[in-house]
C-alpha cells in the first residue's frame, strides 16, 4: 500500500504471497470412424469416447453424429449419465436406409459447460441394395392369352430397417386389382389375375413394392397377348407300348398380328395327353425364339393317346398311335385231339384286350380267344384237325380303341 503527504511519499509493501494458476485441460474426443471412402450399408455403428477434466467442475453431456453437417435423429445420441465423472463412452448409430450416395460423417461431444469438440471429417459412400420388386409366372417376351396369373414379389434388404407395406400389379400403368398388404418378414408375395380379354399386342406389366421408409420399388416385364396363334404339328409314327411320345411343331402368328410382337416372343402351350386306357396327364411348354417347341409325354405310352394342345383360343389335336409287340411260345409239335398251350407276352398291353389264335389251313379259322392280363395271354386249345402235317398258326391282338395297328405273329405247329 502507499502512504504519504504533500512533501513526499512512502511506499510500503505487504507480505509476498505465492500461488499457482491451474489451467483446465480441454475436453477430448476419440471415435472409431469408418475409413475414408468406405462403402457403407444398413445401420452403421461408431464407438465414441468423450473426456473432460473433472477438476474444472465440468461433466460430459452428449455424444452424437453429424451427417453432412446435420445431426442424425435424437435416438442415436449418447446421453451421458449425470454421475459420469470425467469420461463418457457409447456408440452412435446411423441408419443409412434411403441415403444412397456420398456423405460426410463427423462425431461431436458436448459438456455441461457447453464446450464442444468435433472429430475429424470423414467422407463415405452409402449403397444399399434396397428393396426389390419382381414378377414371376410370366417372363419378358412371353405371349399369353386368356386369364393369366401374375406373381408380384417384394424383397427387403436384411441390412436395412424398412418394412414391407404392399405389393401391386400394374398393366400399362393401370392397377390390376387392389394392392395386397405385406405380412411381417423380409418378403412379400401376391398373386394377381390379369384378363387381357383378347387385347392382342404388347403390354407392360409393372411390379410395385411399397416399403415403410424407402418408398416404392418396381420392375417391368413386357408381355404379348395373342388370342389366335397358328399351331403346326409334325407328323407322328406309331409307337410300341412303353415308349415315350414326343410332340413337336411350330407356333406362328397370323399375318395380321405379326407386327404386334417383338421377334422371338415365346408362346405358352398347354398339352393334355389322353390315353385310351389309363388316366390323362398334362404339360406346359414354351416355344423357342423361332417358334418351335418340343413336348414329351410324362407317362409312357400304353395305348392310343390323343394329344390336345391349346394356346389362347387355338386348339390343335393329334393322336399317338401304338402297336402291340407280341412274343409267343408255341410247342414244336402236338398230338391230334390233345390239348396244348400257347403263351404270349405283350408288354404294355392293357388288361382285358382280346388276343386270338388262328390256324391258317384253308382260310383263317379261330381256335381260341382270351383276354390278356398283366401283359400276358395264355391260350389253351385242342387242335381239331386230323392232318399229320405242319400247320401255320397266327396269334393276333385285335385292333381296338387301344391300338390302331393290328399286330400278329406267325408260328408253325407240327401235328402228329
Amino acid at each position: 500500500f502507499i502512504t504519504g503527504g504533500d512533501t513526499g511519499r512512502v511506499i510500503t509493501y505487504g507480505p509476498l504471497v505465492h500461488f499457482t494458476l491451474a489451467v483446465a485441460a480441454p475436453p477430448t474426443l476419440s471415435a472409431t470412424m469408418p475409413p475414408a471412402g468406405q462403402l457403407l450399408h444398413g445401420v452403421v455403428a461408431i464407438p465414441v469416447i468423450g473426456t473432460v477434466d473433472p477438476t474444472w467442475a465440468d461433466a460430459p453431456e452428449v455424444i452424437g453424429l453429424l451427417v453432412d453437417g446435420q445431426r442424425v435423429p435424437n435416438d442415436s445420441l449418447v446421453q451421458c449419465a449425470v454421475t459420469a465423472v470425467g469420461t463418457c463412452s457409447g456408440t452412435v448409430y446411423w441408419d443409412t436406409t434411403g441415403d444412397d450416395g456420398p456423405h460426410t460423417l463427423q462425431v461431436f461431444f458436448t459438456t455441461s459447460k457447453l464446450e464442444q469438440v468435433l472429430g475429424p471429417l470423414v467422407t463415405v459412400t452409402v449403397f444399399n441394395s434396397g428393396p426389390t420388386a419382381s414378377i414371376s409366372l410370366v417372363h419378358s417376351g412371353e405371349v399369353v392369352s386368356g386369364k393369366t396369373v401374375v406373381e408380384v414379389a417384394g424383397t427387403l434388404d436384411p441390412a436395412e430397417t424398412a418394412t414391407g407395406v404392399s405389393v401391386q400389379l400394374l398393366v400399362d400403368k393401370i392397377p390390376a386389382g387392389s394392392p395386397q398388404p405385406c405380412p411381417p418378414g423380409p418378403k412379400c408375395v401376391g398373386d394377381f389375375t390379369w384378363d387381357p380379354n383378347g387385347a392382342d399386342g404388347v403390354h407392360l406389366l409393372t411390379a410395385r413394392f411399397v416399403t415403410s421408409t424407402a418408398g416404392t420399388r418396381s420392375s417391368l416385364v413386357a408381355v404379348g397377348v395373342l388370342t389366335h396363334p397358328v399351331i403346326q404339328l409334325n407328323p407322328l409314327v406309331p409307337l410300341k407300348p412303353g415308349s415315350t411320345a414326343t410332340i413337336s411343331g411350330r407356333v406362328s402368328y397370323p399375318p395380321n398380328a405379326r407386327g404386334l410382337f417383338p421377334p422371338g416372343a415365346a408362346v405358352l402351350l398347354h398339352l393334355t395327353f389322353t390315353p385310351a386306357v389309363g388316366p390323362a396327364s398334362t404339360l406346359e411348354v414354351v416355344s423357342g425364339r423361332d417358334g418351335t417347341f418340343t413336348a414329351i409325354d410324362p407317362e409312357p405310352v400304353r395305348s392310343n393317346t390323343q394329344v390336345t394342345m391349346t394356346s389362347g383360343l387355338t386348339t390343335a389335336q393329334t393322336t399317338v398311335q401304338t402297336t402291340a409287340r407280341v412274343s409267343c411260345h408255341v410247342p414244336a409239335q402236338v398230338r391230334h385231339a390233345k390239348r396244348f398251350t400257347v403263351t404270349c407276352a405283350i408288354p404294355g398291353l392293357p388288361d382285358r384286350t382280346t388276343v386270338r389264335l388262328y390256324d391258317n389251313l384253308s382260310g383263317r379259322h379261330q381256335l381260341a380267344a382270351v383276354k390278356a392280363m398283366g401283359g400276358k395271354a395264355t391260350i389253351r386249345v385242342v387242335f381239331p384237325h386230323k392232318l399229320r402235317t405242319s400247320v401255320p398258326l397266327w396269334v393276333t391282338v385285335a385292333a381296338s380303341q387301344a391300338y390302331a395297328v393290328t399286330s400278329s405273329t406267325t408260328h408253325r405247329l407240327r401235328v402228329l
